[in-house]
């Protein structure tokens, strides 16, 4: 029998957590044994939630909370703050370099970096996170950006994809509850050396607080597609594929100025049981506009 590599026993330790977090909801260990921040909960009795408003694209400004209408389990919730593009950012850019990934990638994937790297403010904070058959946090929160060019530097393309793993651990690495987290995964989206499944995936998803963007460097025709539909909109994110004409650091900007002018609404669940899986509806009471936040959320017991 084939023995484990010890990148592959330390991502099933992962995973293991990753599963944990999504059914017993107990800190994520998502790092080299370093226990994270909180499951999906801002505090005991607060939950926060990201909402997306636009009209004919461009987003809609100068909404209050009498605006907006939340049920929580069909159950209308209090909303007890409102807020619009105040909160820092922790950006975490999830990068596939398997071999699948063709071309120039590395010097277009530092590029991409570098560009969104500016598009941040002060008080944000980036990770980069690559993956082939093995995942490696290569920039980390705090890091300094020359980092980025070191890191880059030593990338080759090359070996299977673990894409539904690397996701995983991005999403199960913690959120403090005074920032805002999203995962942004550049991809062709074919997965062929996950540990973990769909389900999984998507049920850390429902655990846990980051918004994921996900951009597919080909046009949406993969089985595994509809994964990513799933878990965009799980998260209030969006899934769009890489245009031939378009650069992938416009795409990261995108996504980060999609994701920036949102509103974050923070409400006491009242009238619902706190453990088990939530069901979350928004609405805001004006007509013609396009609303998106995330779909539900679960707690342990």
């Amino acid at each position: 029998m084939r023995s484990r590599s010890p990148g592959r026993r330390l991502r099933t330790t992962w995973l293991a957590a990753c599963m944990a977090c999504a059914t017993a909801m107990v800190d994520v260990i998502a790092g080299v044994g370093a226990p994270q921040g909180p499951t999906f909960r801002t505090s005991v009795d607060l939950v926060t939630v990201g909402v997306s408003v636009r009209r004919n694209g461009r987003p809609v400004r100068g909404l209050d909370v009498g605006d907006f209408t939340l049920l929580d389990n069909g159950i209308a919730q209090p909303i007890v703050a409102l807020s619009y593009e105040t909160l820092p950012i922790d950006l975490s850019v999830v990068l596939d370099v398997s071999g699948s990934v063709t071309g120039p990638v590395i010097a277009q994937l530092r590029r991409a970096v570098d560009d969104v790297r500016r598009s941040l403010r002060q008080q944000d904070r980036l990770r980069v996170i690559t993956f082939n058959t093995a995942i490696q946090r290569v920039v980390d929160f705090g890091d300094p950006s020359t980092a980025i060019a070191a890191a880059f530097s030593d990338l080759r393309p090359g070996g299977g994809s673990a894409v539904f793993d690397a996701l995983a651990l991005a999403l199960a690495s913690g959120s403090q509850p005074d920032r805002r987290h999203l995962v942004i995964l550049f991809s062709d989206g074919r997965d062929g050396s996950s540990i973990g499944t769909p389900d999984t995936l998507l049920a850390v998803a429902r655990a846990t607080t980051p918004t994921v963007f996900v951009v597919l460097a080909t046009p949406a025709r993969l089985p595994s597609d509809r994964v990513y539909a799933d878990l965009a909109a799980q998260t209030g994110g969006r899934v769009v594929s890489l245009l031939p004409t378009e650069s992938l650091g416009n795409s990261l900007r995108s996504a980060l100025e999609q994701f920036r002018s949102t509103y974050v609404l923070t409400y006491a669940p009242t009238g619902v049981e706190r453990a088990g899986d939530h069901a979350l509806e928004v609405r805001v009471n004006q007509p013609g506009l396009e609303v998106r936040a995330r779909r539900g959320y679960a707690i342990g017991h």
